[in-house]
């Protein structure tokens, strides 16, 4: 019961920070924790926790050892409450299923407490592009402030693009050429980091396994890893180290098939998406092999089924609210019209897991 009373005296203390930053109350800078608490006649640890809900709306820039800024865009987006001042539309395309996904509920979470609309438009079906009328129904039935655009295919941003329409695109690199910002993982840092955790372990033998839609995404970091790898040993080449597949599990079950009939095999895989980490872990447990005595594995990706796998996989997991803080933060930036960045990124966490280890004698 306790708990329950300091968690709503929380959630109103933001409240009344919010609607202090709302009506230009309180401007660039929050006072010092202690003069809050004192003021609101509540505890440090109340404020504190009323801070933090409020820098993952992406209200406040909370810097250990600065004081607590007010970002420029919150005064001018946060209105009286029941006067909705923006919109924002979320277009989701297959495989990405927006209204289903946790992270885009949050993200709609955080915009709604700042009274900013959020609709969502889901399309069923994989497509290339929309047709000139399909185009026009979509903007004649929606005319936001800002738009989403998850898991977007290049003809639709070049759509976007070429109508000057304020749009984020999230889940991917924009493509070159075209002044979308977006927000995506800096894979870069992630290829780089796995292909040193193997090289560091002994591993000789690297494969890389990636699903043709998946490394559409990120060729240049695909490069990167191959990189790594060649500074120890120069002479492997792309076509020895990545082993890319249509995507399908029948075309991945030949690649490991292909990969092991020989007597010199891997020792260490690195895997995209977590399905497939899970068929790859499991062909290589049904097929005899230890892991990861005898082969290592690390995944590229995360979700909240790999903690169920034995051996729990080596894997990078990235900060749902660090990714919700940061969208919601560009978001904001738009709908006001202030200048962002081309490109956003953030890097995942390492997660050890069980499936690496040293390369075999």
């Amino acid at each position: 019961m306790q708990a329950h009373k300091r968690l709503s005296l929380i959630v109103g203390v933001a409240e009344t920070l919010r609607k202090a930053i709302g009506e230009g109350e309180v401007r660039d800078q929050l006072p010092n924790v202690r003069s809050l608490s004192q003021d609101l006649n509540v505890s440090v640890p109340t404020v504190l926790g009323a801070i933090k809900l409020l820098d993952e709306e992406g209200l406040l820039e909370v810097r250990q050892g600065h004081p607590t800024r007010i970002l420029s865009s919150a005064g001018n987006i946060l209105t009286k409450k029941g006067q909705t001042s923006h919109k924002v539309v979320i277009l989701g395309f297959p495989p990405e299923r927006i209204e289903s996904s946790l992270y885009y509920r949050e993200v709609e979470d955080a915009l709604r407490r700042m009274d900013i609309e959020v609709e969502f438009h889901q399309f069923e079906k994989k497509i290339w592009g929309l047709t000139g009328r399909e185009f026009d129904r979509l903007l004649a039935r929606y005319q936001p402030d800002c738009w989403v655009l998850a898991n977007c295919p290049p003809k639709v941003q070049n759509q976007f693009s070429e109508k000057g329409l304020p749009c984020i695109l999230e889940g991917g690199a924009a493509l070159p050429g075209l002044s979308i910002p977006d927000l995506e993982i800096d894979f870069s840092a992630v290829y780089r980091h796995a292909a040193h955790q193997f090289l560091n372990q002994g591993h000789k033998r690297i494969h890389f396994l990636i699903g043709d839609r998946s490394a559409a995404k990120n060729p240049q970091s695909i490069e990167t890893f191959l990189g790594v790898i060649r500074e120890r040993f120069p002479e492997v080449t792309r076509k020895s180290v990545v082993q890319e597949y249509d995507g399908t599990l029948a075309d991945l079950r030949l690649v490991l098939e292909r990969l092991f009939a020989g007597e010199v095999k891997p020792t260490g895989l690195f895997v995209a998406l977590v399905s497939r980490m899970i068929f790859t872990q499991s062909w290589l447990l049904s097929n005899g092999y230890r892991i990861p005595e005898e082969v290592s594995l690390i995944c590229r990706d995360s979700d909240e089924f790999v903690d169920c796998l034995v051996p729990e996989p080596a894997r990078y997991a990235h900060s749902q609210k660090l990714a919700v803080r940061r969208l919601v933060r560009m978001i904001l930036a738009m709908v006001e019209h202030t200048p962002l960045k081309d490109h956003t990124t953030f890097v995942p966490e390492y997660v050890p897991g069980e499936t690496l280890g040293r390369a075999p004698e």
